[in-house]
């Protein structure tokens, strides 16, 4: 983003291209926040694993315990159009694996379109999100494994209608840096943000959001608008290497674009 394009007194929703997900209400729940609040520098949406919202969205209850299958199997009683269709987690299998795996520190991909699964018993030292919070040798909220938590419990929590776990009023001056994944702000504002947001790294950003004094851009995080980013940094060895985008991309179908994909089936 240049943030070279604006005009002063208009309101510019920016929406990243990874988006995956978002409620029907985010948009116009950001708007009214912003309109409600008109000295906040940008309103944020509650972004699924993004920013100053990693901790908060890793509280137990909100990050299941999902770990990555470790060796592919043939599932023969469904067909594959049925596989590729689905994203529902309860149609997943249990975990499986040896009792002392954990996902520690450099974990990598275990074969291309593996999936994420919960095991029979949960425990508190195994998955990403655990070893990240109560270990030196787990990774860190910014790797991939962490991400493919995330994902899999948001999916889990869309199929139970339990959304509500995400969701809190709004948070004004977060400590940490927000993301610009998903942002409402006044065109007036754009080069206040560019200031913040313009930087290349996370550390710029870091030590341009919590400046001498403590003191700290004048945002807000709207818990109220869920979205689900999908992360391109993590990369090809990551994210890329789950079946998740075919999942999104399953319920999008299904939920979304139920009229297009019907007027397809119709021609066909």
């Amino acid at each position: 983003m240049e943030w070279k394009f604006h005009q002063e007194d208009v309101l510019y929703i920016r929406i990243d291209g990874d988006v995956v997900f978002l409620e029907d209400h985010t948009i116009p729940t950001m708007v009214k926040t912003k309109l409600d609040n008109p000295d906040t520098l940008m309103v944020s949406a509650n972004v699924v694993n993004e920013g100053a919202l990693a901790s908060l969205h890793s509280h137990p209850g909100v990050a299941l315990p999902y770990l990555p299958e470790l060796q592919h199997t043939e599932q023969p009683s469904r067909s594959k159009s049925q596989l590729e269709h689905d994203w529902r987690a309860s149609s997943l299998p249990s975990w499986e694996g040896p009792e002392d795996f954990k996902v520690q520190k450099g974990f990598k991909s275990p074969f291309e379109g593996h999936r994420w699964l919960l095991p029979h018993e949960s425990r508190t030292d195994r998955d990403p999100i655990a070893g990240s919070v109560y270990t030196e040798t787990g990774p860190s909220m910014q790797d991939w494994t962490v991400g493919a938590q995330q994902h899999y419990s948001f999916l889990h929590h869309l199929e139970l209608d339990q959304l509500r776990r995400y969701k809190f009023p709004l948070w004004v001056n977060p400590t940490e840096p927000i993301t610009m994944n998903f942002g409402c702000f006044w065109g007036k504002d754009v080069q206040a943000l560019r200031e913040i947001f313009g930087h290349k790294s996370s550390e710029m950003i870091y030590d341009e959001w919590v400046k001498a004094g403590g003191s700290r851009p004048n945002v807000t995080i709207d818990g109220k608008g869920l979205v689900s980013h999908y992360s391109s940094r993590q990369g090809v060895e990551g994210l890329d290497s789950t079946d998740l985008l075919d999942r999104y991309r399953a319920y999008a179908q299904e939920r979304v674009c139920r009229q297009k994909t019907e007027t397809r089936l119709e021609r066909d």
